[in-house]
This record gives C-alpha cells, sequence and structure tokens, in this order.
C-alpha cells in the first residue's frame, strides 16, 4: 500500500501537468487565431518583438533602420529665418534614433549642409518636413542605388545633403535653401518632397489657434514665454500616456513574454488603445488657443477671405510661389530643381487600403483634420501643375505611386511609410533625376 500512495501522486502531478500544457496550448492557439482575426496577419515572434522593442525604447539604437515611430518627438528652437529648428540638445538620443545628429544648421544630418561642388561628385540636398526626411534615411539606398546604375553618373560619388526638418511647410522649406546658399552650400540639384503639410497644418492647426496660417508650425507655442497652463496640462497627460505606453512595452519585452502568444496580443490590443488615447489628446492640444489671446507677434497678418473652402486656394497659391520660388533660385546658382507632391492615404484612390492597414493608417474620425485637408487640400495642389511647368518646374505629381500597391506601406494616421513605401518613393525620384541627365 505504501508503495502505491508514491504513484498515485506521480499521476496527480503528470495528470496535471498535461492538463496545465493542454490549457495553455490551447489558450495560445486560440491567441494565435484571434491574433490573425484581428491583425489581418499571422502572428510573428521576430515582427512582434520588434514591435514590442520599438515602443519600449522609442529612441532604439538602430541607425535609422526602423521604420517612423510616432511617439519619437524631436526639440526644436526657434529660428530667425525658418522659424524653427532641431535642437542638438538632444543629440544622444536623436543619433541613436536616426543614426545622425543635429548638425550644427540645426539639420539631422552628419555633416553641414555646406558642401562644395566638384567633378567627381554629386551634391543632392533633399528638402521638406518628415515625409521627406524619411525619405531621406529609409529611401537613401534604394535612391544610390538607382542612380549608381546610371551610364551618365558612372564615377560620380552621390552625396545626400539632408535639409528636410520634420514639420516645415512652404515657405520654411524656400526660406532654409536661401539661408543655407547665403552662407556658401553648393548643389547639383535640389529635391523638394511636400504637399501634406501645406494641405494639412495651415487649417487644422494655426487657424483653430488664431495663428496665421503661413506661419511655422505651433507658432504660438514657440514664440509666447508665458506658456498657457492648459497646454501644459494637456502636453503633461501626452506625456504621461507615452511613458504608460513605454512602460507596458517594457514589461511585455521579458523574454517569458516573449514567447507567448497571448500575452503579445493582450499587448498589441492595449497598445492600439493607448496609441488611439494619444491621438485624441494631440487633437485636443490644437483647439486651445484662440486669436483673442495671442498678440500681434503670434497671430501674424489678418486675411479675408479665410472662410469656407476659400483657405485651400490660397494654400495652393502660396504652396506653388514659394516653388517657383525655389526654383527661380536654384535657377541663378545652377542648380537643378525638382518639385515632388508626396502620396498620402487620405487622398481618394490613391492606395487599395486593407483591414489590417486601415486599422493601423486611418483614423475613425471622419473630421480628423488630416482626413479633411488632404481631401480638399490635394485637389488644389495638383491642379497647379501646369502654372508650376510653365514657371519652369520639374514639377511630378506623386499621388499615384501607391496605386497598385496592395501591401501594407503606412505606418501610422498621419502621412509616413515603411521601408517598402521609400523604396518605391526612392526609384520613382531617382528616375526623375536620372531624366536630368
Amino acid at each position: 500500500m505504501s508503495g502505491a500512495n508514491p504513484r498515485r501522486r506521480r499521476r496527480r502531478i503528470l495528470f496535471a501537468a498535461i492538463l496545465t500544457v493542454s490549457v495553455v496550448a490551447a489558450l495560445e492557439l486560440g491567441s494565435f487565431l484571434l491574433f490573425w482575426a484581428v491583425e489581418g496577419e499571422m502572428f510573428s515572434y521576430s515582427r512582434q518583438r520588434e514591435a514590442v522593442r520599438n515602443r519600449a525604447d522609442p529612441h532604439s539604437d538602430d541607425g535609422g533602420k526602423s521604420e517612423p515611430k510616432q511617439p519619437t518627438r524631436l526639440e526644436v528652437e526657434i529660428h530667425p529665418y525658418t522659424g524653427f529648428i532641431n535642437t542638438p540638445r538632444a543629440n544622444d538620443a536623436v543619433k541613436r534614433r536616426y543614426g545622425h545628429p543635429v548638425n550644427g544648421f540645426g539639420f539631422i544630418d552628419s555633416a553641414s549642409p555646406l558642401r562644395k561642388l566638384s567633378a567627381d561628385t554629386l551634391v543632392i540636398g533633399v528638402m521638406g518636413g518628415s515625409v521627406a526626411y524619411w525619405f531621406s534615411l529609409l529611401g537613401e539606398h534604394p535612391f544610390m542605388a538607382e542612380l549608381q546604375r546610371a551610364p551618365a553618373l558612372k564615377g560620380k560619388r552621390v552625396v545626400l545633403v539632408r535639409m528636410a526638418v520634420p514639420g516645415f511647410k512652404q515657405p520654411q522649406q524656400l526660406m532654409a535653401l536661401n539661408w543655407v546658399l547665403s552662407l556658401g552650400g553648393e548643389f547639383d540639384v535640389i529635391l523638394n518632397i511636400d504637399g501634406f503639410n501645406e494641405a494639412t497644418l495651415p487649417v487644422g492647426e494655426c487657424r483653430p489657434r488664431g495663428v496665421f496660417p503661413f506661419f511655422p508650425r505651433a507658432w504660438d507655442h514657440l514664440i509666447q514665454q508665458t506658456p498657457d497652463i492648459s497646454v501644459l496640462l494637456m502636453a503633461g497627460e501626452m506625456m504621461y500616456l507615452r511613458n504608460q505606453q513605454r512602460d507596458l512595452a517594457r514589461a511585455f519585452a521579458h523574454p517569458i513574454a516573449q514567447y507567448s502568444v497571448t500575452l503579445q496580443f493582450i499587448w498589441s490590443l492595449r497598445n492600439r488603445s493607448q496609441q488611439h488615447d494619444i491621438g485624441e489628446h494631440a487633437l485636443a492640444l490644437t483647439k486651445l488657443r484662440t486669436a483673442k489671446e495671442l498678440p500681434f507677434a503670434v497671430r501674424g497678418p489678418e486675411l479675408e477671405n479665410l472662410d469656407g473652402d476659400g483657405i485651400y486656394d490660397m494654400i495652393a497659391q502660396q504652396w506653388a510661389r514659394s516653388s517657383i520660388q525655389m526654383r527661380s533660385l536654384c535657377h541663378a546658382y545652377g542648380i537643378r530643381y525638382l518639385h515632388f507632391l508626396q502620396p498620402n492615404q487620405y487622398d481618394p484612390d490613391a492606395k487599395p487600403i486593407g483591414s489590417k492597414e486601415r486599422a493601423v493608417a486611418i483614423h475613425a474620425d471622419p473630421n480628423y483634420p488630416y482626413r479633411i485637408g488632404v481631401e480638399k487640400g490635394y485637389p488644389k495642389l495638383s491642379a497647379k501643375a501646369d502654372e508650376l511647368r510653365a514657371s519652369g518646374v520639374v514639377f511630378h505629381d506623386l499621388r499615384r505611386v501607391f496605386a497598385a500597391v496592395e501591401e501594407q506601406l503606412y505606418v501610422d494616421t498621419c502621412c509616413h511609410f515603411n521601408h517598402r513605401g521609400n523604396t518605391i518613393l526612392a526609384k520613382r525620384i531617382a528616375a526623375a533625376v536620372l531624366a536630368l541627365y
């Protein structure tokens, strides 16, 4: 009898172990199927580890190899000519995140923009906002590869000069080009990749704050010496939410959690909810100021006929004039100037958007300012193509560059795309450059 008890206990332990393993296996299988249904793709350990790592450390040491990440925010300071510019204060984090520091001129690049021409180099400046900057980072290798295969450029070293600044909108590109050229910068080619910020920020951000639509983004926040307490509180709440999102990701980055489909599925659902909350706070932050509170230096000139959709005609005119002036400036210096209207997911028929991409890239609110700005502003920008070309601008409308691509390209509800999207863009832009030679 005494020998039976140990056997009975072993059987119980074995049964409990088998039951536990069965329950865990069933739970993992169920989570795998749910993940597939909700996310629109099969679960991948490597892809999920990368997603968690990116949230756990927004400034991950990837040398700019990962996709654009919305929680990453660059510090900026007031600039006398461009409105604002990146500051080197946070350079350790910036270099880890982008692979380049903020140089002495406020651009995220490892060298000065004041390059000199030579017979064996092709110096190309990239200008615009964040999409232009990510093109210079994620699209650099395919762009260079296309150019270096061309017989016309055989023996030339291509030098990419990054002068795109996240948040820039015209006339900031124009002003930045003037400034760099006045300091002695030399270029063979200038690429201006823009359109989204111009179409969305004047109406979606500047006007609700009572700021002149063609002042720099968040100009009221930059110039006012006494911060608005409501703005500080909202900014604090956003920082709290981002820190919560980061801390949760760090908890789920634990080696044990990384190998559980169930735990990773739970993180994906919670992370999506947190990202939605952060987006809602970002929208609310744009509505906290009124024109009555702002002094003239913040508010800027008064314009008539800003009611209704007429503002988009004014935006398109200002955008086109700025580009024409950039072309004239380049022409005077013997520089070849190319202008590209960037694609965007809210532009109707610009790209087939599947359920997975829609969950990441399309904001559910039909009144989302970015959606409205693109839907109303982009047709106005495209309509300026003939005027631009008649003025000598080599203009390429890339609104439909992703029209035949069904795979996911967009990575946020703004405007940014992944490696594949930047590769497609890079090849089209390289082809436009090669057409000049």
